[in-house]
């Protein structure tokens, strides 16, 4: 881990937990459960690329400092697999007389709420062992607003870098928002000690 946390390209690292907090069992890492990935099949440590804000030459927001292995995308180009907002961000599009007509919204959901949501607009109640909440926001007659959502940031200190994890929670339901690394020390000497 610490070799790992020393290099420019690394991002958050993740390890099994070991007392329910968000510090995984390994110096230097979060938790496998504070990313809702902590199964017993996971591998003992798990490496995200760090990611910032910067536009690619395609001009799109999210890159990362290696290349691995993209080919003719090259370095810089962003890349499934981190925790950058344009990594895990996705589109969720439903039509139908139970929804809300012609509605925009930055929702925090995921593939989990699905399920929930289609139950509720036909009437049907969710089995109680999902894990997925309602969407009311997306149902017409449903309030137009869901719980108001509570922003956690987690902050672990490893390698050359100051690494965040962005949670949000919306009533029961926990999203895991985004991750980043802020270097301790200018680049150019990270390079040097790598």
């Amino acid at each position: 881990v610490a070799t790992l946390t020393a290099q420019p390209w690394c991002g958050p690292v993740f390890s099994h937990g070991t007392n329910g907090g968000a510090e995984g069992a390994v110096p230097g890492t979060f938790a496998y459960a504070s990313v809702l990935a902590d199964h017993p099949w996971s591998p003992d440590l798990r490496v995200t690329f760090r990611g910032d804000g910067g536009v690619n030459r395609f001009g799109m927001p999210g890159c990362t400092p290696a290349e691995l292995g993209l080919g003719s995308l090259g370095v810089g180009s962003g890349h499934h697999g981190g925790l950058h907002p344009a990594e895990i961000t996705c589109l969720f599009a439903v039509e139908g007389a139970a929804f809300a007509p012609a509605r925009h919204d930055k929702l925090w959901s995921r593939t989990a709420d699905v399920m929930p949501t289609l139950l509720a607009a036909l009437g049907v109640s969710t089995p109680s062992d999902r894990t997925g909440r309602v969407l009311p926001e997306l149902l017409d007659g449903g309030g137009g607003t869901g719980p108001t959502p509570r922003p956690e940031v987690l902050t672990m200190v490893a390698g050359d870098a100051i690494h965040r994890l962005r949670r949000v929670h919306v009533g029961k339901a926990v999203y895991v928002d985004c991750a980043w690394s802020t270097p301790t020390k200018p680049l150019s000497q990270q390079q040097e000690t790598s």
